[in-house]
């Protein structure tokens, strides 16, 4: 499978969508997806730009080669990011401290 297709794949799964949902979000077919994921096929650029807006991604950052350091957005990342930069230093101080006790 092409690094790409991994990828989007991979934010699909961590998503929890299956690929119909993808396909209905992005406005592609099931068997153009399917076609990806058996190496058929490969996205063309339209379609890559139709899925990183399914994503709520830019197209940049689904084509970005940090593969190993990329975090995938989930709508529940989404609602914690955005609830964190709204904290002060000592609250985020506080809510990592937390964190770290339950790591431990």
């Amino acid at each position: 499978m092409h690094k790409i297709v991994e990828k989007i794949d991979k934010i699909r799964v961590a998503r929890g969508w299956s690929i119909y949902k993808l396909a209905q979000v992005a406005g592609v077919s099931q068997q153009t997806i399917q076609k990806w994921l058996s190496g058929e096929s490969l996205p063309t650029l339209t379609t890559l730009e139709l899925i990183s807006e399914a994503f709520e991604m830019t197209l940049a950052e689904l084509v970005s080669r940090d593969e190993d350091e990329m975090i995938v957005a989930t709508p529940e990342t989404k609602e914690m990011f955005d609830a964190w930069i709204t904290l002060s230093k000592n609250q985020k101080d506080a809510v990592k401290k937390m964190i770290k006790s339950y790591k431990e």
